[in-house]
């Protein structure tokens, strides 16, 4: 194994810099700086190791270092909102694996499983009002307006 397999870890075990970056603001910026920090760790890795070889290779490094123990709301939320989406847009072997993780996940922890998701499906999940007012998305307004007097008028 010539890959740096500490770098594979790294990117699943340190989940609070990621995870306080999940806002629909600071998302993109954050999936950017986490495709810097760890694509080309996980390209060399694929290329040396098949994607189901490679998914049980990590989540059993990171179960025997104790990173799965008590809650796995983390990682999991690593695991579905960085390095899935990371993975899609690298190409066909990448998709593998986050194929392979996800059904391992499931496998390994059935009550707590997660989907594989791209960047875009994830950033429509985005609340684009709070508490009624805009949040900066463009909006028809013309539409709007319509859809308020339909049927009045």
């Amino acid at each position: 194994m010539s890959y740096d397999t500490q770098t594979l870890l790294v990117s699943l075990r340190e989940t609070e810099p990621w995870l306080h970056r999940f806002t629909a603001e600071a998302y993109p910026a954050a999936l950017s700086s986490y495709r810097k920090q760890y694509a080309e760790a996980y390209a060399c890795a694929l290329a040396e190791t098949p994607p189901e070889q490679l998914a049980t290779a990590l989540l059993g490094a990171v179960d025997r270092i104790g990173g799965c123990r008590g809650d796995t709301l983390p990682l999991r939320m690593v695991l579905a909102l960085y390095l899935t989406p990371m993975l899609l847009d690298m190409g066909d072997t990448a998709s593998e694996l986050a194929a392979a993780l996800c059904h391992l996940w499931a496998e390994r922890h059935p009550r707590q499983a997660y989907s594989v998701s791209s960047f875009d499906q994830i950033c429509r999940g985005f609340r684009k009002k709070l508490l009624g007012f805009d949040r900066g998305c463009a909006y028809d307004t013309e539409q709007k307006k319509k859809g308020l007097f339909h049927g009045i008028l």
